[in-house]
């Protein structure tokens, strides 16, 4: 649980949601393993058991193509007649063999077409080619039973098969189009059904024995029903169900214009026995219709254990189908149960320690700072309470600067914990602020003072001589100058009055013209002049028998009414600050009047 405890919230949720990932992904991989299983049974139904039973019946009407067109053939000695059989011997080896290839999972099933394949090849062999051959023979001499010979002729018989075998084509074509296998097996049937009509009446005109006549009369049987199954599942197709009742009518004029006159017409010729003797003779001793008829049985067997296995595959594609839904619930369920669980245990790790956050900053809004946040773990919950007393320990830092600062002590210092740190931004400010006014304030008092002190030492009845000293001390002190000239004007001539710590040199002028140096030039323009890179030759201060250069001189001309009445030339060893140039400027009116009032008293 400690170890827990120490995780981040992003590891515990992550570790969380891993878990049930995986618990996910297990129920996932079995959910797919089913999945696929159930894919693999519903795409072999699809793409295996469909075809086999549609090849199925393909190959058995391809048998009964070939026993019609051979009959056909031994009644007329027509090779017109041959077309189905031959057609049938060009398509069977080939769809057999596709018929092995989807079966190939099931030996038995191999095997039983590899029977089929051998029975065809031995109907071929014994029965096929030597009666049609024999056929042939006869047809080289005078056959009896010209009546049923012109019956046969007259071909209404073909015509109307050869217009059904057109219909029932197209319906094939359109079902396979709509990839509808019901449909196409049910048309095969009923094509099935006619042309064995068509085989067992011509094995009945072929040799007069009655038992032929058995899948003339099963076809018409089977005929009826299947066209019924087919015409209700047509509720929606107009043109095949229009296509059926022709075929459904053309039958019936099969029957009535060619298999019945033409088995009268047998008939008849039995109760008048005619030759072809050869051929009747070869027929009747049924080995063609006895491999035919062992044929017929295989395929039905074969198809029966065919939708012997469909149902089977179904019924597991359907358990398959109900597994998987029960393991898709599951997944569902599981998950959410999981889910739940995880976030209750995450969650219920992490309320606690915000609970107690939260009851600090409740007594934080009251302006109770004197607080502290427990850290019991290690994760964003533990960073956080550790946060949250940092800020608990600036403000009490904020209290204790404010209360230090109410008492006058402008020393505090507050270092912003960052540029978005407002209070301590603000407070800081405040600090400077409160700097700058008291600054503000000590500046006013000390010009204040300043000027009231100059004004004393103005007062009374001086002379120039005498005000000029005055003056100058005065300066030189209060703004802390070390040395000090002061020049009057006397006819245009600029005239040293007094000095402070001037050293006299004799290369050095003690009188100026207006505009002549640095005095006369400040007269000149009437405003300030600060020089603060002091040529070698200008003040020199006198201390201590050493001669020093100021560092800073400023010349600053006084007047009176605008006109000017001197200068005064003040040098510094360091810079003139800015109130000290604020005073001097605002002192600078007063000094002018005080000479002008001297020099009107002494003339």
């Amino acid at each position: 649980m400690n170890r827990f405890n120490n995780l981040k919230i992003g590891q515990k949720i992550i570790l969380g949601y891993i878990t049930l990932a995986v618990l996910q992904a297990i129920m996932i991989i079995v959910l797919l393993m089913n999945l696929y299983s159930l894919t693999n049974s519903f795409t072999f139904l699809v793409e295996h058991n469909q075809p086999v039973l549609l090849n199925a019946a393909q190959l058995e009407k391809l048998v009964i193509d070939m026993e019609t067109g051979e009959r056909g053939f031994l009644i007329t000695g027509n090779e017109e007649f041959l077309e189905p059989y031959n057609n049938g011997l060009n398509k069977f080896d080939n769809l057999l063999e596709l018929e092995k290839m989807l079966v190939s999972d099931n030996p038995s099933q191999v095997g039983a077409l590899e029977e089929l394949g051998r029975l065809h090849d031995k109907w071929q062999r014994v029965a096929g080619q030597p009666e049609i051959a024999k056929r042939r023979e006869a047809n080289k001499a005078t056959v009896s039973a010209e009546h049923l010979q012109e019956v046969v002729r007259e071909e209404a018989g073909k015509t109307i098969m050869d217009k059904i075998r057109g219909l029932l084509d197209s319906m094939e074509t359109d079902f396979r189009t709509a990839d509808d296998p019901e449909n196409i097996i049910l048309t095969v049937k009923i094509a099935k059904d006619m042309i064995d009509q068509e085989t067992g009446q011509r094995g009945f005109l072929i040799t007069g024995e009655d038992n032929f006549l058995e899948p003339y009369n099963q076809g018409r049987t089977e005929l009826v029903k299947d066209i019924a199954k087919l015409r209700a599942k047509l509720t929606n197709d107009s043109t095949n169900r229009t296509r059926l009742s022709q075929i459904e009518t053309l039958a019936t004029e099969w029957i009535e214009k060619a298999a019945e006159p033409e088995i009268n017409a047998r008939r008849e010729m039995d109760a008048n026995p005619v030759t072809m003797s050869d051929v009747i003779a070869m027929i009747e001793t049924g080995t063609g219709k006895s491999i035919l008829d062992e044929m017929r049985g295989r395929f039905v067997d074969f198809i029966q254990t065919e939708e012997e296995l469909n149902k089977q595959r179904s019924e597991v594609a359907t358990e398959q189908a109900n597994l998987t839904y029960l393991l898709g619930f599951g997944v569902i369920i599981g998950s959410f149960i999981f889910g739940i669980a995880i976030g209750y245990f995450i969650s219920r790790n992490i309320i606690a320690s915000i609970l107690s956050m939260t009851d600090v900053a409740g007594k934080l809004a009251t302006g109770d700072l004197d607080q502290k946040v427990e850290t019991t773990s290690q994760d964003e919950i533990g960073m956080m309470s550790e946060a949250f007393q940092q800020m608990i320990n600036y403000q009490q830092q904020m209290a204790e600067a404010a209360n230090r600062l109410a008492k006058g002590e402008l020393g505090v210092d507050i270092t912003p914990q960052s540029e978005k740190d407002i209070l301590g931004n603000a407070f800081q400010q405040m600090v400077i602020n409160l700097r700058e006014i008291t600054a503000e304030n000590e500046y006013q008092i000390w010009r204040s003072t300043g000027q009231a002190e100059l004004n004393d030492s103005m007062q009374g009845q001086q002379n120039t001589t005498v005000l000029a000293g005055n003056i100058l001390r005065f300066l030189c002190k209060y703004l802390e100058a070390q040395v000090g000239v002061i020049y009057l004007l006397n006819d245009d001539v600029l005239e040293l009055a007094d000095s402070h710590a001037f050293l006299y040199r004799e290369n050095l002028a003690n009188q100026f013209k207006i505009g002549e140096s640095l005095v006369g030039q400040v007269a000149h323009e009437k405003k300030p002049i600060v020089l603060c890179d002091v040529p070698s030759d200008h003040l020199r201060i006198t201390s201590d028998l050493r001669e020093l250069m100021p560092v800073n001189v400023v010349a600053s001309p006084f007047m009176y009414e605008g006109e000017i009445v001197g200068v005064v030339e003040l040098g510094m060893m360091s810079q003139f600050s800015t109130r000290q140039m604020s005073f001097l400027e605002g002192a600078m009116q007063n000094i002018g009047i005080a000479f002008n009032t001297a020099q009107a008293r002494a003339k």
